[in-house]
């Protein structure tokens, strides 16, 4: 996935995860380079059984940044729905079984061609939540906080 985002190869592992460990992993906690980890994580253990019994996918915080390209893209409200994959959360298992179409499936990626362009690598996660919702568990923001002046405008 060609992106105008400078990033490496490493954003795009997140797409093919479930493809490159081993069957005995059924679930991952998946942190950009970036990521400030301020307390335990194994909080985030609880989200994945809600995932597991529910046959979700993946969990990720919302973007706190409006984006413009995403609501000419997905229509009003999309960028409400955007998705900042510094951290993200993996059934596996589900992934494995086939119960929801795989990230990197021509079916997905051929359903989100509605975007003109890539603009980061989380677009692609972005595009799976709105177009496929039961596949996106959505976390509070306070685990992927973004610091900047929008973030403390944006949820206030």
């Amino acid at each position: 996935v060609k992106t105008v985002h400078k990033t490496n190869g490493y954003g795009q592992l997140k797409y093919v995860i479930s493809e490159i460990l081993p069957e005995y992993v059924d679930k991952v906690i998946f942190l950009d380079s970036d990521m400030l980890v301020l307390e335990d994580i194994s909080v985030l253990h609880s989200y994945c059984n809600v995932m597991q019994t529910r046959g979700i996918m993946f969990a990720a915080t919302g973007d706190q940044y409006k984006r413009d390209d995403l609501e000419r893209s997905f229509g009003r409200g999309a960028s409400r729905r955007a998705i900042n994959s510094g951290l993200v959360l993996y059934n596996l298992a589900a992934m494995r079984r086939g119960v929801h179409t795989m990230f990197c499936s021509s079916q997905v990626f051929s359903s989100i061609s509605c975007f003109r362009k890539y603009n980061t690598y989380q677009d692609v996660f972005t595009a799976v939540a709105i177009l496929r919702p039961e596949t996106y568990l959505k976390l509070q923001c306070f685990y992927n906080f973004q610091i900047g002046s929008v973030s403390f405008v944006h949820f206030l």
